[in-house]
């Protein structure tokens, strides 16, 4: 849960009391006792705090710091009662500009103020190991970065500490799914959209080549149909398979490639569907470029599993914008 706190700064009030020395507390140093016990200690103008001072409430908390008439103004120190402490700028009896607020549950606030709310700037630690980084506004996040104790992050605009236009980010800790990660994008206030690690997407940066699109013959095996392509000028036959949800790849090829390319595992068990059944394996991301006639493809995840043949799935067709498939022909027609 994220929450913000802060304390109140108390401002002294001039009653009846007695200056030491006598003369002190009009120009000049000196130190006043009030009838209610707190105690003014420092430079004195015109009758008013005005300069370095000290200034002890009966209640416990103190001030010390800069005064400009008879309030806290510049550079100083307050602390509560209870030990919460607040170390910056002042302006008119403010916490105003950077300051640094540490409270004794563990809180700390790094940042700017104004009229005593966070305000500008700012990194909000708390106690649970959550924390905010960016920009706040009276007390509340407004634009930046929130950090869960599990890692998990928000990122955006916020209204009323919420992620409002931006996403959410969440790292699986589950077992068998611990390097999941799932991406949500916000618009006011709504999930709109996901995308997730573990799957393959569009991306036009992804696709290295010149031309717009590109004719890939396949080889025609009367009741089926393969696809050779190239990782780092090694050549891997794919069984081409449209019923297959994700690309895999066979122990068997995978024992004989893994040496010579370069991968990521994802640390993601999957359970694939394709025309002959269900196959559970284990996600990685190739890092090598995959070539495909005259395109190089980047980033693409497949998944190692125990079958006879490596399988070419559907989601290496939404790698592409647009796929046109002509069985009579055995060609794909790809298009960048």
């Amino acid at each position: 849960m994220k929450y913000l706190l802060f304390f109140l700064l108390f401002i002294p009030s001039l009653i009846f009391g007695q200056c030491d020395p006598l003369n002190g507390c009009e120009n000049g140093y000196g130190v006043y006792t009030f009838k209610t016990g707190d105690r003014y200690n420092g430079n004195w103008k015109e009758g008013v705090f005005h300069g370095k001072g000290t200034y002890l409430y009966s209640n416990g908390d103190k001030y010390i710091g800069l005064w400009k008439n008879n309030l806290e103004d510049g550079k100083g120190v307050f602390i509560n009662s209870l030990g919460d402490k607040y170390d910056g700028s002042f302006k008119e009896g403010n916490f105003d500009g950077y300051g640094v607020f540490i409270s004794v549950d563990g809180n700390k606030y790094e940042g700017y103020w104004k009229e005593n709310k966070f305000h500008g700037q700012g990194s909000y630690f708390m106690s649970d190991k959550s924390k905010f980084i960016g920009q706040f506004k009276e007390n509340n996040f407004l634009v930046g970065k929130y950090f869960y104790k599990n890692g998990d992050t928000e990122e955006g605009e916020f209204q009323e500490n919420k992620i409002w236009n931006g996403s959410l980010t969440i790292f699986s800790e589950e077992e068998d799914f611990s390097g999941l990660i799932i991406k949500y994008f916000y618009k006011n206030g709504l999930a709109i959209d996901s995308i997730d690690n573990s799957k393959n997407y569009y991306n036009i940066d992804d696709i290295i080549g010149d031309k717009d699109s590109q004719l890939i013959n396949l080889v025609d095996r009367i009741t089926k149909y393969d696809l050779e392509l190239e990782i780092n000028n090694m050549p891997i036959i794919w069984r081409f398979d449209t019923g297959a949800e994700t690309t895999s790849v066979s122990f068997k090829q995978w024992d004989k490639i893994k040496a010579n390319i370069n991968y990521e595992d994802l640390n993601i068990k999957r359970t694939t569907q394709g025309v002959g059944g269900t196959s559970t394996g284990y996600l990685v991301k190739i890092l090598d470029d995959i070539k495909i006639g005259e395109y190089s493809v980047k980033n693409f995840i497949v998944c190692i599993v125990e079958n006879d043949f490596s399988l070419l799935g559907i989601d290496f067709l939404q790698k592409f914008s647009d796929v046109q498939w002509n069985m009579k022909e055995a060609h794909l027609l790809i298009y960048k």
